[in-house]
């Protein structure tokens, strides 16, 4: 019996030959259930010669066979219900006798039913799934990327096969058509799991060609990567879509081509070690060849100096420095490391372009957060902090507040550093500036979450946090009408800032510090995404709001596909609000590669706004019917511009009499490369429609036409 770090029945196959042999062993490890008694034959196929296979029956006895020792083989299952990953072995030249491990899993079966564009054959097609995980994960998946399993298929264009009972990101595969992927199948030991019809389209393909002369002078491979269009977002359908479907490498002769694609809008981009990377977005067509108009041209990367001053990092440090580069659809990481102790950063590969610049001690704290412009006339650039010690305490009215945790900058700050205060409420926290500070202040131990600002006087190195002597409690109950635990509490002060607590075992919630004045609660079971309405408290300065009771609504998922001139679109990043009490939750989507979403809404709602903006398409609102599972959204897929200037806060939109968030108008133009000053903003790339923009209680309107410009003064 083997032990340790084995799962399951483990068999050994002796595999000898004569007076040359030599032997290995072989030990089955099962990965998806302790039941590994595995029924079957191990095949072994010569490397050197394809024709020669040996088929060794797994049975309780050992099992000899002749071959010479260097020999190599490729080592395959053969067995009802089980499948093992292929792996290549090699029978020794001396006497010892190596272990190989072979790893086994029970199998599920997928299946489902191919449809071409094309007449069906006559023959039945070939179909492979392949697993299309993640490239380069973080952790390893079980099976790699690539592995590929071949379908028994009907006439008809029915097809099944027996892959490993495991969570897979798979890929449907016929030759000459564009691949049907399939997210997270969750395949059961011995079940099955039907994909439907799948509609398979005709594969498209890109052609590109680099410029004659940089292709004769380049000496460094040069990559092809092709990526969905698609916005920038941290849920799984935007991280997927932001995987490369496609890296080839240029020819020396320059030209590369990526096929079989599905059609739809791509960012080509081109890379070169010691180059500068071009991005271009190209559209793909079923069944078409698609060629950029102009050829492509590597610039060489610029290499830039950081001076940072004072040259190191508090404690002596040297300062650790983070780049990242804005490209539109996310930033991207354009290099790190540590500074030298006269503060020197030397940064190569860079591009020109705005380059964000973060400077961290050796706790992780962020000190700096600057952004400059990289210029291929500018080779270094100073970055200057007033980095000093600042020593207070930190109080709840007279009390001090023992253990806090303090986080300079807030959660959302552009800067972040972590202080701990003692038993007393002292502490000391090395600060890269004076002036105005958001202090988030986490004592739970003392039911205190709460957010401040204080002021640090130039030249001062002392500050008081003074919390004020206010509470706010109450308790969760969920759609059923119980007590709720585990619940998250989030309360909104009258300054905006949001401070989050988790409901007790009976249910019950406390917030101690709050700043007086209008506040808002709110609660959401993270199980179930159930969550309530908002909740109005005006809060008396040093007092006290008791027994707030905060019910859940149950959701449920409302699912939507978009499309734009009869495509499907991917990539767009999908809000939706639904208003609950006067009140609307974001809930936030990216459209797949289908271009479908879904997101939760409260069941009780009848409406709900719809806010879409893709790249190379519009941004557009919507408002459908909440009543139904399924809604269907026809994005313009060209717009106008839209010319802003308002004086006065709180700002409102409407596009079409509907609510539209001036904070994803404002996302959007940011997005689209647009710049917005203090008053005025140019947002690009709109649907047309009609609009009405309000601030400060005057308002303008108009109508915004295909191409249009569209101006809304709403200053007078």
């Amino acid at each position: 019996m083997i032990r340790g770090t084995f799962v399951g029945a483990a068999i050994c196959l002796l595999l000898a030959c004569n007076c040359e042999g030599s032997s290995l062993r072989v030990i089955l490890k099962c990965h998806n259930g302790s039941n590994c008694d595995v029924r079957g034959d191990v095949l072994l196929q010569s490397v050197t010669n394809k024709s020669a296979i040996r088929r060794v029956n797994l049975n309780p006895s050992s099992v000899v066979v002749t071959d010479q020792a260097g020999s190599e083989w490729d080592l395959t299952l053969e067995a009802n219900g089980f499948w093992a990953l292929p792996q290549r072995v090699l029978f020794p030249a001396d006497d010892k006798q190596p272990s190989y491990t072979m790893d086994v899993w029970r199998t599920g079966t997928l299946q489902g039913l191919v449809k071409l564009p094309d007449p069906q054959p006559a023959a039945p097609i070939v179909v492979r799934a392949v697993v299309a995980s993640r490239p380069d994960p973080r952790v390893l998946p079980e099976l790699p990327r690539g592995t590929s399993f071949d379908c028994s298929t009907e006439k008809s264009g029915q097809w099944k096969c027996a892959v490993p009972a495991t969570l897979l990101d798979v890929a449907i595969r016929v030759d000459g058509y564009a691949p049907y992927h399939k997210w997270d199948v969750k395949v059961p030991v011995a079940g099955v799991i039907d994909l439907g019809a799948v509609k398979l389209q005709k594969g498209a393909s890109l052609v590109a060609w680099l410029d004659s002369r940089f292709a004769r002078q380049v000496a460094v491979p040069v990559h092809a990567v092709l990526r969905h269009e698609a916005a920038p977002g941290t849920n799984a359908t935007a991280v997927r879509l932001a995987v490369p479907v496609a890296d080839e490498i240029f020819t020396k002769k320059g030209v590369v081509q990526l096929a079989p694609l599905g059609p739809g809008r791509y960012i080509l981009e081109t890379q070169a070690k010691g180059y500068a990377p071009t991005r271009m977005p190209v559209q793909l067509y079923e069944g078409k060849e698609t060629t950029p108009r102009r050829s492509i041209e590597l610039l060489p990367s610029l290499k830039v100096r950081l001076r940072l001053e004072p040259p190191v990092g508090p404690g002596g440090i040297w300062w650790r420095v983070e780049l990242w580069r804005n490209l539109g659809s996310g930033s991207q990481d354009a290099g790190s490391g540590i500074a030298s102790p006269q503060g020197i950063f030397d940064a190569t590969g860079q591009v020109q372009g705005p380059l964000r610049v973060y400077l961290k001690d050796s706790r992780q704290n962020i000190l700096a957060n600057r952004e400059i412009v990289i210029d291929s006339n500018i080779t270094e650039y100073t970055v200057r902090l007033d980095v000093s010690p600042v020593s207070g305490s930190v109080t709840i009215g007279d009390t001090p507040l023992p253990s806090a945790h303090l986080l300079f900058g807030g959660s959302g700050g552009m800067e972040k550093i972590r202080a701990v205060a003692d038993q007393d409420g002292h502490f000391t926290v090395t600060l890269p500036r004076r002036g105005k500070w958001i202090v988030d202040v986490d004592a739970p131990q003392e039911a205190v979450a709460a957010s401040i600002e204080v002021s640090i006087e130039k030249g001062k190195d002392e500050v008081d946090i003074r919390l004020p002597s206010t509470e706010v409690s109450g308790w969760v109950r969920d759609a059923n009408g119980n007590r709720l635990p585990a619940a998250r509490v989030t309360l909104t002060s009258s300054s905006g800032r949001l401070m989050d607590r988790t409901s007790g075992g009976d249910g019950t919630f406390r917030f101690r510090g709050v700043q007086d004045g209008p506040a808002r609660l709110q609660a959401r079971d993270p199980r179930t995404h159930d969550y309530s309405k908002n909740t109005e408290i005006t809060l008396p300065e040093d007092g006290k709001v008791e027994n707030v009771e905060l019910t859940l609504e149950a959701v449920r998922q409302l699912k939507g596909t978009v499309r734009s001139n009869g495509e499907v679109v991917v990539g767009a990043l999908v809000h939706g609000l639904a208003f609950l009490g006067g009140s609307a939750r974001i809930e936030e989507a990216t459209t797949d590669l289908q271009g479908g979403f879904a997101f939760d809404i409260p069941g009780t709602i009848t409406e709900a706004t719809i806010v879409v903006g893709a790249p190379g398409r519009t941004l557009e609102s919507f408002v459908v019917p909440a009543n139904q599972d399924q809604v269907a959204l026809d994005l313009a897929a060209r717009g106008g511009t839209l010319v802003l200037r308002w004086s006065g806060l709180p700002l409102q939109f409407t596009f079409n009499d509907h609510f539209l968030p001036y904070t994803d108008v404002f996302a959007w133009a940011r997005s689209q490369g647009a710049s917005i000053s203090s008053g005025t903003a140019e947002i690009p790339n709109v649907a047309p429609g009609k609009y009405r923009l309000c601030a400060a209680g005057h308002c303008a309107e108009g109508l915004l036409a295909v191409g249009g410009q569209l101006s809304l003064d709403a200053t007078h």
